[in-house]
């Protein structure tokens, strides 16, 4: 097929396309021109369904880490309670054996980080929060 043919049979299709050539693939496929902008359109109802379900997933967030610092601070209170109650005159957490003294420390090490995390949880969910609100106030 010569060039010149080639050439003609392309512009041809992109002219038929809505938009024509003049405001490249974009526009030419709807995209940016308006469509899906009216209130009742789908694209803009998956936009809500989308912001309530970030809403939900923010409000998850922030409980499961609000659950996570309760269940710590509990932990944390019977871990400081053993250890007052076994707490020689010296000042120093007495022990049944080596093993019991590694299960403290690891039980001590797991309730900061239960803490830590479940703050952490808590502080990206309220961040998160009032991009939900917009996202669903706005449309």
């Amino acid at each position: 097929m010569p060039a010149g043919i080639e050439r003609f049979a392309v512009a041809g299709a992109v002219a038929a396309l809505p938009g024509g050539m003049r405001g490249g693939a974009s526009s030419a496929l709807g995209i940016n021109s308006g469509v899906g902008k009216q209130p009742g359109s789908i694209r803009n109802r998956g936009f809500i369904v989308g912001a309530w379900i970030f809403l939900i997933f923010c409000i998850l967030l922030m409980a499961v880490g609000f659950r996570f610092v309760v269940k710590a601070s509990k932990a944390k209170r019977d871990l400081m309670k053993y250890e007052f109650d076994n707490r020689t005159d010296g000042g120093v957490v007495r022990f049944a054996d080596h093993e019991a003294s590694l299960v403290h420390g690891r039980r001590h090490f797991f309730i900061g980080w239960l803490l830590k995390t479940g703050a952490f949880m808590v502080g990206i969910g309220a961040i998160l929060l009032p991009f939900a609100l917009i996202g669903i106030f706005s449309t």
